[in-house]
């Protein structure tokens, strides 16, 4: 008799192997339940990570693929425009050599009316 029980109980937890009889008390009960939610939601978070991971992979070969573009267009773009870049560059570099000259002859003004300042002041003190 006792072998046809152990067959029952084999096809039974076959049936239901996550399914256990606990006939211990209420705390190890919920204690076992909240493990079981626990691991559950462990899972979850993994295959969240995994599906991040994959949307990372893709976004970051997207970025690789325009970086890769934008230097194709601006090779295309240097060939092409040249003498145009060169022109401007000229321009520009006059202005801020010209700005540069404007400064410097404001400064050397401004220093020359701080020691006239101070000479006059010297010269206040004597009278």
């Amino acid at each position: 008799m006792p072998s046809k029980n152990k067959k029952l109980q084999k096809k039974e937890d076959i049936k239901n192997p996550v399914h256990v009889q606990l006939e211990t008390p209420v705390y190890l009960r919920k204690s076992v339940l909240k493990t079981a939610i626990d691991a559950t939601k462990l899972i979850q978070n993994v295959h969240e990570i995994g599906a991040l991971r994959q949307k990372e992979l893709i976004l970051v070969n997207k970025l690789r693929k325009t970086m890769i573009e934008i230097k194709n267009l601006n090779k295309d773009f240097n060939k092409v425009m040249p003498q145009i870049l060169e022109y401007h560059e000229e321009e520009f570099s006059d202005e801020l050599t010209s700005k540069v000259e404007k400064t410097q002859e404001d400064n050397e003004l401004i220093k020359l009316k701080r020691e006239l300042e101070m000479i006059e002041g010297k010269l206040k003190e004597f009278e």
